[in-house]
């Protein structure tokens, strides 16, 4: 049925064999009440009232097939516009998060290649700034091994920079996401600071600050605020990356001094640690 009713040459071909066969049907014996035409008006009309059912019946088959056909069609059509559609949305909405992507990556990698620009030429600076520190001929770490008290003013000046750079240091390294990148950087700096400044500083010119007369300069107590922050901030970050211990009695000591410095700060002189 179904495949009548989806091919139409079934109709026409059924339909055509009705109409020719329709007035020797109607005028047969079987149909002797048509055989008188001389009521009816010509045997003309006759065919025609004869077939025009027929006729008829096969073109409503044929406008109903037609009909279903290009709704069939449309249908189909429709289906594969919306599924090639859908298909070009799919792809091109792929191509766009591809590229969001790429441009995300490629964003993130310059960004990162900016800060690590920026922490090598810190790095460099701070560097070239203690090797620059001069002291009664003595330069770099020498002159702050041997540091007296005397001319104090510049001396102060130029360590305070050296220890705002390695404050610096620090702030840009914790700005990097990648985790390996970061701690590589954190690692490298708070070992510098390590080497080069906590120890030297601490031997004579923060150990020797009252008797060097170091803490009559207003711009010492700041200084030594910040180095000593600084300093318990490297003592712990090492110890906790393996790089340190600090169950040694001196280093026990040594935070001892730095906290007891802090607090005594905090208590009789607000103002440089609020500042």
């Amino acid at each position: 049925m179904n495949k009548f009713l989806k091919d139409p040459s079934y109709i026409v071909f059924f339909g055509l064999i009705g109409v020719i066969l329709a007035p020797f049907l109607f005028t047969s014996d079987c149909f002797k009440i048509l055989k008188d035409f001389s009521g009816t008006g010509g045997i003309g009309d006759s065919l025609a009232g004869t077939t025009a059912p027929i006729i008829g019946l096969v073109s409503i088959f044929l406008i109903f097939i037609t009909y279903k056909s290009q709704k069939e069609e449309f249908e189909s059509s429709r289906k594969a516009q919306k599924e090639e559609f859908e298909s070009t949305r799919k792809s091109q909405k792929e191509e766009l998060d591809s590229t969001r992507e790429f441009v995300k990556v490629q964003t993130e990698t310059l960004q990162l290649d900016q800060k690590v620009n920026i922490l090598e030429n810190l790095l460099k600076e701070t560097n070239e700034s203690i090797s620059s520190l001069e002291w009664k001929g003595l330069k770099g770490l020498e002159a702050i091994r041997n540091f007296d008290g005397t001319g104090i003013g510049s001396y102060i000046d130029y360590l305070n920079a050296i220890i705002l750079r390695f404050k610096m240091l620090i702030v840009e390294a914790n700005k990097i996401k990648e985790t390996s990148v970061r701690e590589n950087y954190l690692g490298r700096i708070y070992i510098s600071f390590y080497s080069k400044i906590l120890w030297t500083v601490k031997s004579k010119t923060f150990n020797d600050r009252e008797k060097n007369g170091i803490l009559k300069n207003d711009d010492s107590y700041r200084l030594f605020y910040i180095y000593c922050l600084l300093s318990l901030e490297t003592l712990y970050y090492l110890e906790e990356k393996k790089h340190i211990l600090l169950i040694s009695e001196n280093k026990k000591d040594v935070i001892k001094d730095f906290t007891d410095f802090i607090n005594e700060l905090k208590r009789d002189s607000p103002e440089v640690t609020n500042a």
